[in-house]
């Protein structure tokens, strides 16, 4: 996968206080998982490659800040 340089790095995802990803299976099943083991320079969608879905086995379909997990308003 290639990284398109406008896609939100975790860094940029932190400086907005959002510390979890949501991770979206084809099949239906999501997860929000917390982001903080990856460097700031890391691109979100490029987290996809790090995930299986724990229901069918499969590589996630997208991956996205979890921004209802964000710690100010």
């Amino acid at each position: 996968m290639r990284d398109d340089p406008g896609w939100m790095s975790l860094g940029n995802m932190r400086a907005n206080d959002v510390r979890r990803v949501l991770v979206w299976c084809g099949c239906g099943h999501s997860a929000s998982v917390d982001a903080d083991r990856w460097p700031d320079d890391r691109k979100v969608p490029g987290l996809k490659r790090h995930f299986r879905c724990t229901k069918c086995g499969q590589r996630p379909r997208m991956v996205v800040p979890d921004w209802t997990s964000r710690t100010t308003v």
